[in-house]
């Protein structure tokens, strides 16, 4: 539903892009001020995720 809103994904494909960098994956850490509980799950969610990532390289 944010998808409009988010500036960051498109402007960071389009510069690395330009420098013939296209294969990028995001790792999104949404949550975290949504206090302690919420913020550890989505850390814990971004750290396996980027686990997953590392595999790939």
């Amino acid at each position: 539903p944010a998808a409009p809103y988010d500036l960051q994904e498109p402007f960071l494909k389009l510069a690395f892009g330009f420098m013939g960098i296209t294969d990028i994956t995001f790792v999104h850490a949404d949550g975290l001020n949504f206090g302690d509980e919420q913020r550890d799950k989505s850390l814990a969610e971004a750290e396996s995720a980027l686990q997953e990532a590392v595999k790939t390289w």
